[in-house]
């Protein structure tokens, strides 16, 4: 099954200072991008394709680029997940 999630695609949260972001997974890259500009901050690892989604870009395991750059899952605190049998889940690194 595949789900469509341009209705979550929502910025929620900026932390300039921690150097935290917090996104709805149907949120595109480039809006990532757009939302973290005006604190001089960027993604460490980027999609080639900006119009990706952060929901697909985090699950395909997009790689970095050798020992400096590690891959993009590595950027992610927590995520927050709704499963139709266990409610709503949150894990954290």
């Amino acid at each position: 099954a595949m789900l469509n999630m341009a209705l979550c695609d929502q910025i929620l949260e900026i932390d300039p200072k921690e150097k935290i972001i917090r996104v709805q997974a149907g949120a595109r890259v480039e809006q990532v991008l757009k939302a973290l500009e005006p604190y001089d901050l960027t993604l460490e690892n980027l999609a080639s394709i900006a119009a990706q989604q952060m929901g697909g870009f985090l699950q395909v395991g997009a790689h970095g680029t050798g020992a400096i750059l590690p891959p993009v899952d590595g950027q992610v605190l927590s995520f927050r997940i709704a499963t139709p049998a266990f409610g709503v889940i949150e894990m954290e690194r």
